[in-house]
């Protein structure tokens, strides 16, 4: 199952957002905020171990460290929030 929240648009009134794949190492801020070890955002970002914000704090629901998941980042103003997430295994 994929959950989404709201997502951003840019000037062009296209959605500016980036897609992978990482491990959950953390769930902070009463499952508002999670820490992924992720791989490569191609062409935006490398891959790391941070904390993300979610846009809708119902996009945690079911998820727990240790789970493998594919995510999705969106500009919101100037936060990259997460708007889609979907579990994909341990």
């Amino acid at each position: 199952m994929i959950l989404a929240a709201g997502m951003g648009i840019s000037c062009a009134g296209k959605p500016e957002s980036h897609s992978t794949t990482g491990v959950i190492q953390e769930i902070q801020n009463g499952g508002k905020t999670l820490v992924i070890d992720h791989k490569d955002f191609p062409g935006f970002m490398e891959g790391m171990t941070m904390p993300f914000d979610l846009a809708n704090p119902v996009l945690s629901k079911g998820l727990k460290a240790g789970d493998r998941v594919r995510f999705t980042i969106t500009r919101q103003g100037d936060a990259w929030p997460i708007t889609a997430i979907e579990k994909i295994g341990k």
